[in-house]
């Protein structure tokens, strides 16, 4: 399995506090807001990582001289989609950690009258 980056887990964490400090904006409903944040960075983290493992794969088959898309129906595929899934999973925990820490630094504000994040 690859070694997933430090600094993308903090690009990560950074992009789901961006996006719900805005959604939080028109929506009022914590579960929904964090729902729909941490959904939209599963998927942009997968699509990045998938797009990334079969740019690899079309790599190596030019350097081995192989037939474009041979390498789509081998372990090493089924092996770059189980790789592509997992750090979408992590990239997704994070987003979690980050809209709900974000979230609720929200409400900090409203109720003991801290000026933390205004909204």
């Amino acid at each position: 399995m690859a070694s997933i980056d430090g600094r993308y887990l903090v690009l990560g964490f950074l992009d789901s506090v961006l996006t719900t400090l805005i959604l939080g904006e028109s929506m009022r409903s914590t579960v929904k807001l964090v729902t729909i944040v941490t959904v939209i960075n599963l998927v942009t983290a997968f699509m990045a990582e998938y797009i990334e493992e079969r740019s690899s794969l079309s790599h190596i088959e030019r350097s081995m001289l192989m037939r474009r898309g041979s390498l789509l129906r081998t372990s090493l595929h089924r092996r770059a989609i189980y790789d592509a899934l997992i750090k979408g999973l992590i990239f997704g925990a994070v987003s979690l950690l980050g809209a709900l820490v974000t979230d609720f630094t929200m409400y900090l504000v409203r109720v003991f009258w801290i000026p933390v994040i205004r909204c």
